[in-house]
């Protein structure tokens, strides 16, 4: 006896979504992927109550939140030998809705919550392959210069690591940006002559 736990269900319109990325011109990295990724993060985001790193009240009595949302954190040890670690959070300050009372009427009232600001905070470490690679500082990268959305703030290249921490103020960037910055402290590397 055979009990089918259930038959796939695709639409003729799932069919032909996955026809159209397999027969466009780029299946990774492309409009797709943009689209899924845009997609994905609207489902989560950073003001949740699991991600409030500390709260913090005025003298008035309202609740401010503090979120940090680690949307990015990978390590991964590539090709060539180096191991990258890529670690990307965002920071959103948030003022909870509270009752007020009315400078003119005197009658409370609700005050909804207030957006307070966002920024985003990127770190690209590189473990550098001795093998195969040198750290060839170069003059021209330092902090204060623009990667995209990001601004490098620091650049470290002690003890056979290069280190580059970026922050941006919008709250949201693009993967181009993340890409520009880990490009950029690819750049810091010389390959050795065999």
């Amino acid at each position: 006896m055979e009990i089918r736990m259930s038959a796939p269900d695709l639409t003729d319109a799932d069919r032909q979504a996955v026809l159209n990325v397999i027969n466009s011109p780029v299946l990774s990295m492309g409009q797709y992927t943009r689209d899924f990724e845009k997609a994905f993060c609207d489902l989560t985001g950073a003001k949740q109550s699991s991600k409030v790193a500390r709260a913090a009240n005025d003298a008035r009595g309202r609740t401010t939140n503090y979120y940090r949302d680690q949307w990015l954190n990978f390590k991964a040890k590539l090709y060539d030998g180096n191991v990258m670690r890529v670690s990307a959070i965002q920071r959103v300050k948030e003022r909870n809705g509270y009752w007020g009372r009315g400078k003119v009427s005197g009658k409370s009232k609700w005050k909804p919550a207030k957006f307070k600001g966002a920024y985003q905070e990127l770190k690209v470490r590189i473990a550098v392959n001795p093998e195969v690679y040198s750290i060839a500082r170069n003059n021209e990268i330092k902090p204060k210069t623009h990667v995209g959305e990001y601004t490098i703030n620091a650049v470290d290249t002690e003890g056979g690591l290069v280190t580059v921490l970026a922050s941006s103020p919008n709250e949201n960037v693009s993967s181009e940006s993340v890409l520009g910055v880990m490009k950029f402290a690819y750049e810091m590397l010389k390959l050795k002559k065999a």
